[in-house]
């Protein structure tokens, strides 16, 4: 009797009485504890930033990094033909001329985002490219 009095103890008549006593008991138990009842914020200095890094990319890499990443099939196509070479994704080709510099260009952004992984290789002939998982998170970060 001492200790129900003293709030030790306290008697139930039923499965469901039980859980309803021990929820309230629990609440006010966890309410009263030092560890909840603390008002501190947390400060700007406690907020961790993403363990991944924003490379530096050309705008070229940019550009072809969040275009493959709209992609449907997050896919890159390398062609070179008689006509010239075609560099293309998202339904658009970014060799505008056929003029090498403008075409080592962007196979200079496809050597970038393979070499950071950002793409790979399907294949053998370096024609066909898709987008790995770290280059979506990386094309999410852009903004062109």
């Amino acid at each position: 009797d001492s200790c129900q009095s003293r709030g030790l103890y306290e008697g139930f008549d039923s499965l469901s009485s039980f859980k309803e006593k021990l929820y309230r008991h629990l609440q006010l138990k966890i309410n009263d504890h030092e560890y909840f009842k603390s008002d501190e914020v947390v400060t700007q200095s406690e907020i961790v930033d993403s363990k991944t890094n924003k490379p530096h990319l050309t705008n070229e890499g940019k550009i072809l990094l969040k275009e493959v990443s709209q992609d449907r099939n997050g896919t890159i196509m390398h062609l070179r033909h008689l006509g010239g070479t075609n560099i293309q994704s998202n339904g658009k080709n970014f060799i505008e001329s056929n003029e090498r510099r403008d075409v080592a260009l962007w196979e200079s952004a496809i050597d970038e985002l393979t070499q950071n992984d950002f793409i790979v290789e399907r294949g053998h002939k370096g024609e066909i490219f898709e987008i790995t998982n770290l280059g979506y998170q990386i094309a999410d970060m852009i903004e062109l």
